[in-house]
């Protein structure tokens, strides 16, 4: 009698599960440009608000446009239309595939350099990985950071603002204009403050990260991985945002100094301190920190959820 032969039965992998597999050790570049892309666009609209909120002050030609959380997302949408939500998401997916990739990738790689094989990384030692890591994406993208920062804030109006009037037309017209108004060098305008900012922002957000989920692994609470990323992602963010968010402020201010050739607000770094603190007062460095905050939790949430589903593929 011959023996009963059994159909194969096995799945095929996934198209992730097959870039995955034939990246292998290169596997943080899929993770980190994923979960940068599905986060940034589906908070796109209040990270939109909350650059919005922080420029806003600088334009002299009226008082700020932008109130309250709803009103100015009424306001955008009367006046630019649905889409306008959306304005410079599609450079922020450009600059974020390698930003993310690139920061989470390097993470990897700092974190075996610091550490001797086998050895739990401290949390001081997560936070400097995390913060080189953070240096090392924003010097690879820093100019499309600053092109997504002038086209997220430019309006359809173009009369009586000239800090968010229409003037760029896309990416590659920014990157030209900036170059020929205001020098190569504008293309890194505010990096420096960038990096202060970054560095312990990333490094916080890995250090407490890794605080909670080695907490977590160490009192055996072992539950569905992409619920507790998305939990411990969210805190993570807000701690991290909260600490830095200053820098952050200060760093949009510095971008859109002189544009399009445009008498230029701060002569420096400490120069917009000062007048900051004089003409704003305390409130002045954490405009938009409402919308941060409604965006942190989700976006960061989305991406380390996110990362840890995808960690199962690998």
């Amino acid at each position: 009698m011959e023996p009963t032969t059994q159909s194969s039965t096995t799945p095929q992998p996934s198209l992730v599960e097959q870039a995955v597999a034939y990246l292998g050790a290169q596997k943080w570049i899929i993770y980190g440009g994923l979960s940068g892309c599905i986060s940034r666009t589906a908070t796109a609209p209040l990270e939109r608000l909350k650059v919005l909120n922080q420029v806003q002050h600088m334009d002299k030609s009226g008082g700020p446009r932008y109130v309250g959380v709803v009103p100015a997302m009424m306001r955008i949408y009367r006046e630019e239309g649905f889409f306008a939500y959306w304005k410079g998401n599609f450079t922020n997916i450009v600059r974020i595939i390698p930003s993310d990739a690139t920061r989470f990738y390097t993470y990897d790689i700092y974190k075996r350099l610091i550490a001797k094989e086998g050895e739990k990384l401290s949390p001081v030692k997560c936070a400097v990985a995390g913060g080189l890591a953070g240096m090392t994406s924003t010097l690879a993208t820093y100019p499309l950071d600053l092109v997504r920062t002038r086209l997220t804030v430019q309006t359809v109006a173009t009369s009586d603002s000239a800090l968010l009037a229409a003037r760029y037309r896309g990416i590659t017209h920014c990157l030209y204009r900036i170059a020929k108004e205001e020098g190569l060098t504008a293309l890194y305008k505010g990096m420096w403050v960038s990096m202060m900012g970054v560095a312990p922002y990333v490094a916080v957000n890995f250090s407490v990260y890794e605080t909670l989920k080695t907490y977590a692994s160490d009192h055996g609470w072992t539950g569905n991985s992409t619920v507790s990323g998305v939990a411990m992602g969210a805190i993570s963010g807000t701690t991290a945002v909260t600490f830095t968010y200053p820098t952050d402020v200060l760093r949009r201010r510095m971008m859109m100094d002189g544009i399009g050739e445009t008498k230029r607000e701060y002569t420096g770094l400490v120069d917009a301190i000062i007048k900051i603190a004089k003409h704003e007062g305390t409130p002045g460095f954490f405009r938009g920190l409402v919308p941060c905050y409604l965006k942190v939790v989700p976006a960061t949430a989305i991406s380390w959820g996110t990362i840890e589903t995808l960690r199962k593929l690998g």
